[in-house]
């Protein structure tokens, strides 16, 4: 079976709240998740809400609905969610690579890193994800108790 993403990396952020990141095939670069416990306060808040405006993520928040990321089947949770697919971002060759072993990476991803490279754009990192999660968490939270 042929999976269009890998799940990288979950855990428990300080505050509670399930992080994930993911890896996307179709364009070698990842997305970071926040998925609130049930009946947690901000649940079904969009993610252009302004309650929202004041959150400082990578480029933004660009996602938010209920999504299965637990590994418990048929077990959805209100998810936060950006990505690393913005100007100023490359696709990670390295973790394509890594995570799809099974498969070269596709033309268009390879002439992407080819033509900006040499513009100083960067590759988000597993690392640098993980960054923004811890953050992201801790903004969510501060949302929550009405800081």
């Amino acid at each position: 079976m042929r999976f269009d993403y890998v799940i990288e990396k979950q855990w428990v952020t300080k505050e509670g709240f399930l992080a994930t990141i993911v890896f996307f095939a179709r364009d070698g670069a990842r997305r970071g998740y926040i998925s609130l416990p049930e009946g947690h306060k901000l649940e079904r808040v969009k993610y252009d809400d302004p309650i929202l405006d004041n959150i400082n993520i990578h480029w933004g928040l660009t996602f938010s609905q209920y999504a299965n990321l637990s590994y418990i089947p048929n077990k959805v949770y209100w998810t936060f969610g950006f990505d690393c697919v913005h100007a100023g971002d490359l696709p990670d060759a390295n973790a394509y690579t890594k995570n799809f072993q099974d498969r070269p990476i596709p033309n268009h991803i390879v002439d992407y890193l080819d033509t900006f490279k040499r513009y100083k754009y960067k590759t988000r990192t597993l690392l640098y994800v993980e960054e923004q999660l811890n953050n992201l968490s801790v903004q969510l939270s501060k949302i929550t108790e009405g800081e």
